[in-house]
């Protein structure tokens, strides 16, 4: 169910790197996109029996929604293209699916559908290991995703990177590495220079 796009327009939070652009989205934004989201879930669906969320890009977003929703049950579900021994693979690993309520609606949870095909492999075990109803939830979604979900707040291009107020250090470590020095200025404007972080 779509809504209309209000990713930021303020110069300060979006940042343009070739072909690639970085939009910032803070906390202010992220609960107005929390409040439209849950007021559509409960107008259409009511309140669902548990929240499951997608490690870890959709921590935050779920706590966020199950406060507004009033939904305590909360479980997280690790997925990973990494082996045990840290190297890449072509297989998606799946952690533990949680056995959950059965009764009423299980709400899906995660920061954006990109590629999708981590969301949608964790909706099919999901739906294999638990037979409620499920409805997936993203604040935001790629025209690429192969997976659209039920309920998200703004679309981006596919060339766009979404940089959330909570992963502030992580991207400042990935710009370090590589060498992204406009990046690195980016975030400085954007969040103060950075104090103690290697």
């Amino acid at each position: 169910m779509v809504a209309k796009p209000s990713l930021p327009q303020d110069q300060a939070l979006v940042f343009d790197l070739g072909k690639k652009r970085f939009v910032v989205i803070g906390f202010d934004q992220m609960k107005h996109y929390t409040a439209r989201i849950a007021s559509r879930i409960l107008r259409d669906r009511g309140r669902p029996s548990a929240i499951v969320y997608v490690q870890r890009g959709g921590m935050v977003i779920a706590r966020l929604l199950s406060d507004a929703l009033g939904v305590r049950e909360l479980h997280g579900i690790s997925a990973s293209y990494y082996t045990r021994s840290n190297m890449p693979s072509s297989k998606l690993r799946i952690g533990t699916i949680p056995r959950v309520s059965s009764e009423g609606y299980l709400l899906l949870v995660d920061d954006i559908a990109d590629t999708g095909k981590t969301l949608s492999a964790i909706a099919q075990s999901v739906r294999r290991k638990d037979r409620s109803d499920l409805v997936i939830c993203t604040f935001g979604m790629k025209p690429k995703s192969i997976i659209r979900p039920d309920y998200y707040a703004f679309t981006v291009s596919n060339s766009t990177w979404v940089i959330f107020d909570y992963e502030e250090h992580e991207t400042r470590r990935n710009f370090a590495r590589t060498g992204n020095r406009s990046g690195m200025r980016f975030m400085d404007k954007r969040f103060g220079p950075a104090h103690g972080q290697d």
